[in-house]
C-alpha cells in the first residue's frame, strides 16, 4: 500500500510539474507551432495547386468525350456542368488539408498573442502597484528624514575628498581638491543615471555641464509635447548612456486634460539645493546625478491614447 501511495503522489507531481512547465511555456509552444503549421499548409497548397492543372484537363475530356455522345445540347449542358462540379469538390479537397492545417497555425499564434497581453497586463497592474507603494514609502522617508537623507539612502550617497585638475572658466587647467559623490547603487534596479565621463556633452566644468543638461531637458519636454509620450530610453540616449529593459516601457504621457503624471520631464536638475549646487562646480569629476521623473509604465497608455500601436 506504501509503494502504492508512494507512486500515485510521484505520478501526480510529475503531472503537476508537466502541466505548469506547459502552461508556462505556453506562448512559446503555440507560436513554434503556429508556424510549423502554416508552413506545412502552404506546402500542402503548393502540391494541390499541382493537381489542379492536372484535374481541370480530366474534367475538360469528359466534357469533350461527352458531347461526342450525348446530341441533346440540353442535357450536354446538364452533364457539363455535373462533371465541372464534380472536379471543383476534388480540388477543393485537394485544398482542404492545407487550409485546415493554415488556420489552425493561425489560431495558434493569435493564442500566443493573446496569452502574452494578458501576462504583460498582469505584469502592468502589478508594477503600478508596487510603483504606488514606493513612492509612499519615499514620501514617508522624506516626510520623516528630510528630502536630502531620503536621496543619500536611496542612492546609497558618500562623498570621499580627492584631488584632480579641472578647467575654469577661461579654460585654463588647475589642480584642486575637492569632493567626490560615490554611490554604492546599482544602476540596474533604478532609473537614476550619473552624468559623468563618457556621456554625450559631458566636460571638465561644472557650469557648462549644468548648461547642457538644462538645454537636453528643454528638448525632452519639446519632445514630448509633440509626440505627447516619451521613452525613458529615448533621454538616455540623448545623454549618451545606455538604454535599459525598464528603459524601453517606462517613460512620460503628455496629456492636458487627463494628465497621468507631472506632465513634464524632469531630470532633477532644479531640485538640486545650494549645497549640491556648489558640490557640482567646486568637485574634481563633476559627475551630477540625475533622478527622472518617468511616469511609470506608459505602454497601454500609448496605445489607448492612440499614441502607438498595438
Amino acid at each position: 500500500m506504501s509503494f502504492l501511495n508512494n507512486l500515485a503522489e510521484n505520478v501526480g507531481t510529475g503531472l503537476a510539474h508537466i502541466h505548469w512547465n506547459l502552461t508556462e511555456h505556453s506562448p512559446e509552444i503555440l507560436l513554434f507551432g503556429g508556424v510549423t503549421a502554416i508552413t506545412g499548409g502552404t506546402v500542402l497548397a503548393c502540391r494541390a495547386t499541382l493537381k489542379t492543372r492536372d484535374r481541370v484537363m480530366l474534367a475538360k475530356a469528359h466534357v469533350t468525350e461527352m458531347k461526342k455522345e450525348v446530341k441533346d445540347e440540353k442535357e450536354a449542358k446538364n452533364l457539363e456542368g455535373k462533371i465541372f462540379f464534380r472536379a471543383g469538390l476534388q480540388i477543393a479537397s485537394d485544398f482542404a488539408p492545407g487550409v485546415l492545417l493554415s488556420l489552425a497555425g493561425i489560431a495558434c499564434v493569435c493564442s500566443s498573442n493573446y496569452i502574452l497581453q494578458q501576462r504583460n497586463a498582469a505584469l502592468a497592474a502589478a508594477y503600478a502597484i508596487l510603483d504606488k507603494g514606493y513612492r509612499e514609502y519615499r514620501a514617508r522617508v522624506a516626510d520623516r528624514f528630510g528630502d536630502e537623507t531620503e536621496k543619500e539612502i536611496r542612492y546609497s550617497l558618500r562623498s570621499e575628498r580627492v584631488e584632480g585638475e579641472m578647467e575654469d572658466e577661461n579654460g585654463k587647467k588647475k589642480k584642486v581638491k575637492g569632493s567626490v559623490q560615490v554611490s554604492g547603487m546599482d544602476e540596474s534596479t533604478t532609473y537614476a543615471r550619473f552624468f559623468k565621463e563618457g556621456c554625450s556633452g559631458f566636460e571638465r566644468n561644472g557650469h557648462y555641464n549644468l548648461m547642457f543638461l538644462k538645454g537636453q531637458q528643454e528638448l525632452a519636454n519639446l519632445k514630448l509635447r509633440t509626440q505627447r509620450y516619451l521613452l525613458l530610453n529615448e533621454v538616455y540616449e540623448m545623454l549618451g548612456m545606455k538604454p535599459t529593459k525598464a528603459g524601453a516601457v517606462v517613460g512620460w504621457l503628455y496629456d492636458e486634460k487627463n494628465p497621468t503624471g507631472d506632465n513634464y520631464v524632469d531630470f532633477g536638475i532644479y531640485n538640486l539645493g545650494k549645497e549640491e549646487l556648489a558640490r557640482i562646480q567646486d568637485s574634481v569629476d563633476q559627475q551630477i546625478l540625475l533622478d527622472f521623473n518617468v511616469d511609470g509604465y506608459i505602454l497601454d497608455g500609448a496605445v489607448s491614447r492612440k499614441l502607438m500601436e498595438a
